[in-house]
């Protein structure tokens, strides 16, 4: 955990030797750090890393490829510049989305206790169609990766004719798509 910029330095004339640590990205790591000439020794106190200040919002999605009108959950962790979790309630998250697909069931949610706020997210009716979703406190946000609508499952199918008026006697074709709740297509 961490790094020294220097693997030795050397004592002034008080015998105090320095070195600048770097300590490990990811909070709660615990360190101990040692200062060795020959025989001598000693060992620091344990060095244990915190979350520092929130910059950004880790946004997720309870799936990124929901089916078509189903519902999903998503969450935007408040975050340090390293992605270590803030834990800050309180704040007012505003919603949004990259396009029109798609629908929150609130146009704003607040953090908990653990810096994490919720929102339901109802996706596209039409398959295939992609949307991000944008968490916003102030000047800290942070985007979801996209989320892509696929069919559901087959629950009828749409018969169409390849004449609505054909002359009399005449052959027609006739296709049935297998398709989902939505009408979207399902390749089976």
């Amino acid at each position: 955990n961490g790094s020294f910029a220097s693997a030795t330095s050397t004592t002034n004339g008080s015998g105090i030797a320095t070195v600048v640590f770097t300590s490990h990205t990811v909070a709660g790591t615990a360190t101990t750090v040692t200062a060795t000439t020959s025989a001598i020794s000693g060992t620091s106190s344990t060095i244990t890393t915190v979350a520092g200040a929130a910059s950004k919002y880790l946004v997720t999605s309870s799936s990124s490829s929901p089916v078509a009108g189903a519902t999903v959950t998503i969450s935007a962790q408040l975050a340090d510049a390293n992605d270590n979790p803030v834990a800050t309630s309180g704040q007012t998250v505003t919603w949004t989305k990259s396009n029109a697909n798609g629908s929150f069931a609130s146009a704003t949610s607040t953090t908990n206790g653990s810096g994490v706020a919720t929102v339901v997210f109802t996706s596209h009716t039409v398959a295939g169609t992609a949307t991000t979703v944008t968490a916003t406190t102030s000047a800290i946000s942070g985007t979801s990766s996209t989320i892509t609508t696929v069919a559901g499952a087959a629950s009828k199918y749409l018969v169409t004719s390849s004449s609505s008026s054909p002359v009399a006697g005449a052959t027609v074709t006739i296709s049935a798509q297998l398709a989902d709740a939505n009408d979207n297509p399902v390749a089976t």
